[in-house]
């Protein structure tokens, strides 16, 4: 999900892995989100960024890898699609 989209985000909303395969089947409601302004790497897309939005979304249908995290889960925005806003 870009910025401009993750700022309309809504507690709520229900979201997938950016990059799932559809057999995959991982669904997600967002808790919250926080905004943060600071130099990082961006997890899924590999480059430095100036600004995010952190998510902290509970996995209701997940992969093993995402149970073994924790649930509520907090990942970065880019690494979530939007399903349904809340």
């Amino acid at each position: 999900m870009n910025m401009k989209d993750c700022k309309r985000l809504k507690p709520g909303a229900m979201v997938t892995e950016a990059y799932a395969h559809e057999l995959d089947n991982t669904v997600g409601m967002v808790l919250s989100k926080e905004y943060v302004k600071e130099e990082h790497y961006a997890n899924v897309l590999g480059g430095k960024k100036q600004e995010r939005y952190d998510l902290w979304v509970h996995w209701l249908r997940a992969p093993k890898y995402r149970k073994r995290r924790g649930n509520p889960d907090k990942i970065q925005c880019w690494e979530v699609k939007l399903i349904k806003n809340g």
